[in-house]
């Protein structure tokens, strides 16, 4: 049953109650009494970036198209105004992607200054942009044995400097037949 009488929030106590019944109904499955709660939460706190997150996915989840396509644009500017890129703007086509890659007259000094570790920005997805880059080029020009050596290398660098003492979990695996 969709709940729609809400009255002002004017409390902390009142602010966590309703985000308790809205993260109760998320759980519970219960669309239209979470959707009702954290648009709720939405009006009191809009710079919140977790309702704005659930919003999406609630909107998504029920059909909403438009409402969560707004609803994912606002969440990826909240996370922009708090210095988390999540979204990469990417051109639509390989073509746009190559032509977005050569504009970079530096490009390949620039990677082989990261793969020396003469060249390191603080943000690692900075340094996987410009290799990728460079393997876009390389792609582009039918050198697949350079582009893929030279992704192997950025990786084999990346959890050398990142990886630390983390495990690595791989996005896939291989079979091996006997």
């Amino acid at each position: 049953m969709r709940y729609t009488g809400f009255d002002v929030i004017d409390s902390v106590e009142e602010y966590r109650d309703t985000a308790l019944k809205a993260i109760d109904s998320f759980q519970s499955s219960r669309q239209e009494d979470s959707l009702c709660y954290f648009e709720r939460l939405k009006e009191v706190n809009p710079d919140n970036y977790v309702i704005a997150e659930v919003l999406t996915y609630l909107y998504t989840q029920m059909g909403m198209a438009e409402k969560a396509d707004r609803e994912f644009a606002r969440y990826c500017d909240l996370m922009r105004a708090r210095g988390r890129y999540i979204i990469v703007d990417q051109p639509q086509t390989w073509e746009e992607m190559v032509a977005e890659a050569k504009k970079d007259k530096k490009l390949k000094t620039t990677v082989k200054n990261i793969l020396n570790r003469k060249e390191k920005s603080q943000n690692p997805i900075d340094d996987i942009e410009k290799v990728s880059m460079q393997g876009v080029i390389y792609m582009d020009s039918g050198k697949y044995a350079e582009a893929e050596a030279l992704f192997l290398e950025y990786r084999e660098m990346y959890i050398r400097d990142f990886g630390g003492g983390r495990r690595i979990i791989p996005l896939y695996s291989e079979t091996v037949s006997d």
